[in-house]
């Protein structure tokens, strides 16, 4: 015999088969989710990997605007673009170094870099030891797929860290390279365009005044050598301009010029040979002993080239990372992935051969496709400037360092539904727990996102508190055609979100035919869905 309303829902096998009474708080806000970080504020994840426990320090980088393309003090305004809003994100202290990367993907795969370019040993005799006992040097002669298998392995430590804590919120953490624009944003170390312009090349320099009486006559002197006008500028676009200077005697100048301005611009303390380069034979210089930026970052400027990738905007980074990450877990070389860069200076090359200092600017990096005086082009992973193969791994000994951002987690969904309802009925902290979960959702998602209409539901059940079923209808036929507002065509509206989502997440209880719901979650679900697929 059929049971009554109340009845179906104080006793559903679903609620109690998921046990919800037990689960404790999941959705309060803490505090430093609610703080304003300051930029540059450090962020410290400890992952246990099946190799020990290691720590990766992030620094906050603000929510700003960058402009894509080299600023030049000198520019008309029509030549500048327009700057590019950028959402606040965390980058690594400095780059992965040898023993973080043998704590995540483990000895065999250090092993397997060596032996991949164990050739390079005739040339670096210790080239095999500072794999072996290398710890806090920066991972080297690193290939894009184990730049991204390091990023995956990372989200899969997390993720599985994050499932077992029941006290997680909606709120998840999303480890990946960065964009080149996040990178070059990260290096200046200001949250402006505007003030962007006054460090195109470098977080740090020196001011003519700053170097000795007989570097500031070389300075000059070059400058008038290049056939430029009047005196010596001083700023940074004008130190690296010095560099187009190929004779021998002006480049010696030069070297004199520039090892003055990087000891005393960045503090430099990393060993460099003769001819301005790292002497490897002498072992790699550690991550983080020189002098930080603005925001606490360091070897932006030093160390190794890094890996990052191409992207105008937020959300065309997520798409790239999400096809890279996808090629990996498949098991698919990169070969020939557009869209890459690498960034800052290198192992490779020196300050002191014509055009080099570029390398080790801001915008630097190996050169690369198209590269003019506005905008530099994204290189393919194994071709040159003309379509050749190359390896870029052997030719610029590579590393990385990481991205990390807070996102919606996948389970929000599930998150929201366990603390909105205590067994079977509407929990008497539900208005706080939607309300907490509100404010964080906003910090996360995309303001067309599915999370709103259906937090905008829950808030509006919580506080009508419905104990009919024809009630409960109602609301949600009301709040799904208040997520229709925008048109159907719209993959990205908000009730097309929606219907994706319900699509994903219903249980195989929830999508039998049922014409009596035993729960007033069920009955929203089913009606909500009802309301998206109808036209």
């Amino acid at each position: 015999m059929r049971k009554n309303q109340s009845s179906d829902l104080g006793n559903s096998t679903l609620w109690h088969s998921w046990k919800w009474s037990t689960v404790l708080s999941i959705l309060i806000v803490s505090s430093t989710a609610l703080r304003a970080e300051e930029p540059g504020e450090l962020f410290s994840y400890q992952p246990e990997s099946l190799q020990g426990k290691l720590e990766l320090k992030f620094r906050y980088c603000p929510t700003g605007t960058i402009r894509p393309v080299k600023p030049q003090s000198t520019a008309s305004a029509n030549k500048l673009s327009e700057p590019v809003n950028l959402r606040y994100f965390y980058i690594g202290q400095t780059e992965v170094t040898l023993a973080e990367f043998r704590l995540m993907l483990g000895e065999e795969r250090i092993n397997a870099i060596y032996q991949k370019n164990q050739i390079l040993q005739k040339n670096i005799p210790g080239l095999q030891s500072m794999f072996k006992d290398g710890q806090q040097e920066p991972a080297f002669l690193v290939s894009l797929e184990d730049a991204v298998d390091f990023c995956l392995q990372l989200q899969q430590t997390y993720d599985e860290e994050r499932s077992r804590d029941e006290q997680r919120t909606i709120e998840s953490l999303l480890f990946r390279l960065p964009s080149h624009l996040e990178w070059q944003y990260a290096a200046r170390a200001v949250p402006t365009a505007e003030e962007q312009m006054q460090k195109p090349h470098f977080y740090n320099w020196v001011q003519p005044k700053d170097l000795s009486k007989a570097n500031q006559e070389k300075c000059i002197e070059l400058w008038k050598k290049l056939g430029k006008s009047g005196p010596f500028p001083g700023d940074q676009y004008s130190f690296v301009m010095l560099s187009e200077v190929s004779d021998p005697g002006d480049l010696q100048n030069l070297k004199d010029i520039y090892l003055e301005a990087f000891s005393k611009a960045l503090h430099s303390k990393v060993p460099r040979n003769a001819s301005g380069m790292i002497n490897l034979e002498q072992g790699l210089p550690e991550t983080g002993i020189s002098l930080p930026n603005a925001w606490n970052i360091y070897d932006i400027h030093e160390g190794v080239s890094e890996w990052a990738v191409w992207a105008n905007t937020q959300s065309s980074q997520r798409s790239l990372w999400q096809r890279i990450s996808k090629k990996r877990k498949s098991g698919d070389s990169l070969e020939g992935q557009n869209n890459i860069f690498l960034c800052g200076g290198g192992l490779t090359v020196n300050y002191f051969e014509p055009n080099a200092i570029n390398r080790f600017t801001v915008w630097g990096g190996p050169t690369l496709r198209a590269v003019n005086d506005w905008e530099s082009q994204p290189f393919d992973y194994q071709k040159d400037a003309q379509g050749q193969p190359v390896d870029h791994v052997f030719e610029y000994f590579p590393g990385f360092r990481l991205a990390m951002e807070k996102v919606l987690a996948d389970d929000w969904l599930v998150l929201i539904r366990r603390k909105f309802f205590n067994q079977q009925k509407i929990s008497e902290t539900a208005a706080s727990q939607i309300s907490s979960a509100s404010i964080l959702a906003k910090d996360l998602a995309e303001k067309d996102h599915a999370v709103f209409p259906t937090l905008e539901f829950y808030a509006a059940l919580a506080e009508s508190k419905p104990d009919n079923r024809m009630e409960i209808m109602d609301r949600a036929i009301r709040v799904a055609k208040q997520s229709s507002a925008t048109p159907e065509s719209n993959p990205d509206s908000a009730k097309n979100r929606l219907a994706a989502l319900l699509n994903k997440s219903k249980s195989k209880k929830s999508s039998e035919n049922n014409s009596s719901p035993k729960s007033d979650e069920l009955l929203y679900f089913q009606t909500l869905e009802m309301v998206v697929k109808s036209k």
